[in-house]
């Protein structure tokens, strides 16, 4: 996908929809729970709001043209309702929102580490791993319930947050490395896209996953069933079955290994990942009248 197609991906509708909003008032920076909250930000406000800035290095760097210029923006994992061009992390599959490379640090900077601890698929355990916490309890819980005794795979929370419970026992945490050395590695959405995809997707491992209900910058709706990744059912009801054909069919995960380190490499070009942030903010200021 060229740099103007992931653009016009990010944007959405967005890209060729103007619209006035002529009530800012209601989004503003304030007390609470800002990262569930739709706020209105200016370069100011990304320049010098200091967990802002650092969730937003990427519009950060290209603020300037924003000039007196305001964004609807929020931060954080929440999906919003609302039929408006917010600036954000994720965004339902109807791609209501404009999404931008934020949380960069959680979700893209262990992409690099990757090459450094892997091995050849054909030199790993032949098993599923898969090591979380508990946010999005209600998928990853079933997930766990179901297959944290099972004698081959290795399937279980490492921490459980949010005050969460569970009778099942956490299990030690596993470091990129040691998940490595798993041929499968299962994924599995939290409150939103999960985090560790990106990372999974640039290995030599296969990854095995359901279809995604939200996106990111990483376009997850794009990757294809046994081209990206191996799929399952919603529930995961069918991991057995997956974990199976991939055994018998190694050729093919391994090609599906390469073809999803290719889609991988579209986001690791910095000027490019620069360039397209840079464009996003030129159509927004074009597009979006506030006040």
């Amino acid at each position: 996908m060229n740099t103007e197609d992931r653009v016009k991906y990010y944007m959405g509708k967005w890209y060729d929809t103007n619209i006035t909003i002529d009530n800012p008032t209601q989004y503003q920076i304030g007390d609470g729970r800002l990262h569930d909250r739709i706020i209105l930000l200016n370069k100011q406000h990304l320049h010098n709001i200091d967990f802002i800035k650092k969730y937003s290095k990427y519009l950060v760097d290209n603020s300037d043209q924003l000039q007196d210029h305001q964004i609807l923006y929020s931060m954080g994992d929440y999906v919003h309702n609302i039929d408006l061009p917010v600036i954000c992390k994720v965004t339902n599959l109807a791609h209501a929102h404009i999404i931008a490379k934020l949380n960069h640090i959680r979700h893209w900077n262990l992409v690099g580490c990757v090459k450094e601890h892997d091995i050849a698929y054909k030199l790993k355990r032949n098993s599923i791993v898969w090591r979380g916490n508990s946010t999005g309890y209600t998928t990853r819980k079933s997930v766990v319930d179901r297959y944290n005794a099972h004698p081959i795979f290795n399937i279980g929370f490492n921490e459980l947050v949010h005050n969460v419970t569970s009778n099942l026992p956490t299990k030690d945490y596993l470091s990129i490395e040691k998940q490595l050395t798993y041929k499968f590695i299962l994924s599995v959405e939290g409150n939103d896209v999960a985090s560790g995809l990106k990372w999974q997707l640039y290995s030599n491992s296969v990854v095995i996953m359901a279809k995604p209900t939200c996106v990111s910058w990483a376009m997850e709706d794009l990757l294809v069933p046994y081209v990206h990744y191996i799929p399952v059912k919603a529930d995961y009801s069918d991991l057995e079955e997956a974990f199976n054909w991939a055994l018998t069919h190694e050729a093919e995960c391994i090609a599906i290994t390469k073809a999803a380190n290719a889609f991988i490499e579209q986001f690791l070009d910095e000027k490019n990942e620069q360039e397209i942030h840079r464009r996003i903010l030129t159509r927004y200021i074009k597009n979006v009248q506030i006040g």
